[in-house]
Formats: structure tokens, C-alpha cells, sequence
């Protein structure tokens, strides 16, 4: 699996990347930015090359959020997201959330909970073709969802989830 690490506190990008590469033998970390343009700018030229971004919440430039929402919109295969955060504050977690973010863990980061979000994603399978399924199911899980939150949103609450899709 290949994995881009977005912080703008350089320590912890290379901490992250330390206690990936300890976890996961079958983790790639391809590159680290420290800040969400950076890595969306990355994305736009890597996007299939890239299938998790585990990104901080809030930096400069352009936020976790923001380059949450930008790759979701802008790019034809977006990967997916786990959003790092100080913050344990119900908005982040929602705006995140409904932006697409896979999972949502607070710094200071534990190894463990790492671990299990990441065996999470991956479904302990770590083959190309069972991860490109699980990414495709996420990536519609993710429209689905977003279509229902607009339209609760527009107060058009349809009668089923089936009926946003």
C-alpha cells in the first residue's frame, strides 16, 4: 500500500513515517508535504499511485479539510483519508467525516490505534486487487453519503439511502 504523510511539524511527519514503517512491512510511504496543497498538487500528478493520506487537520496554506474536499471532488480516484488531529472538537470530526475521511485519530498518536484504523482500511488484505475493491467501495460508500448529507442539507430527505444514490 502506498502512503502519503501530510504535516506541517516535521517531527511528527518523520515519526509517523518511522512507526509505519516498524508496523506494516507492505507499507510504502512515498512521500511526506507540509501542507495540504503540497500534497494535493502531488496527487493531481500521483493519484494512482497514491491509495491512503494520512493527513493533520489543521496547517497552513491549505488544510486536512480542505485537501480532504478538493481530492474529492477534483480528482477521478481519490485516495483515502485518515485525518490526525490535537482537536477533539465534534465539528472537526463532522466536517472531516463529511468531506470523506476514512477515520479520524487524535494526536498524540498511539501505535496501536494506528495500527487497528489501518488493518481497518485494508480489511488485513493487502493485495492490489483486493485493495483497489476496497478503496472503489469506500470511494461509493463515501458519494452516497455525501449526496444524502446534501440532501438533508436542501431539507429534499429522501425516503431511503438508496434514493440519494
Amino acid at each position: 500500500m502506498r502512503v502519503i504523510v501530510v504535516d506541517d511539524d516535521k517531527i511528527i511527519r518523520m515519526g509517523l513515517i518511522k512507526i509505519l514503517n516498524k508496523l506494516f512491512e507492505d507499507i510504502e510511504v512515498v512521500s511526506d508535504f507540509q501542507n495540504g496543497l503540497f500534497a494535493f498538487d502531488y496527487l493531481k500528478n500521483n493519484s494512482n499511485k497514491v491509495d491512503l493520506v494520512i493527513t493533520d487537520i489543521k496547517m497552513p496554506i491549505m488544510t486536512g479539510v480542505e485537501l480532504i474536499e478538493k481530492a474529492n471532488k477534483e480528482l477521478k480516484n481519490p485516495p483515502i483519508f485518515i485525518v490526525l488531529s490535537g482537536y477533539d472538537e465534534f465539528t472537526y470530526v463532522r466536517d472531516v467525516m463529511k468531506n470523506g475521511a476514512f477515520n479520524y485519530l487524535l494526536k498524540p498518536i498511539k501505535k496501536d490505534e494506528l495500527k487497528k484504523v489501518i488493518e481497518e482500511f485494508t480489511g488485513n488484505k493487502v493485495t492490489e486487487e483486493s485493495l483497489s475493491e476496497s478503496i472503489k467501495l469506500i470511494n461509493n460508500k463515501r458519494k452516497a453519503l455525501s449526496r444524502l448529507y446534501e440532501c438533508r442539507k436542501a431539507d429534499k430527505v429522501p425516503i431511503s439511502g438508496r434514493d440519494a444514490l
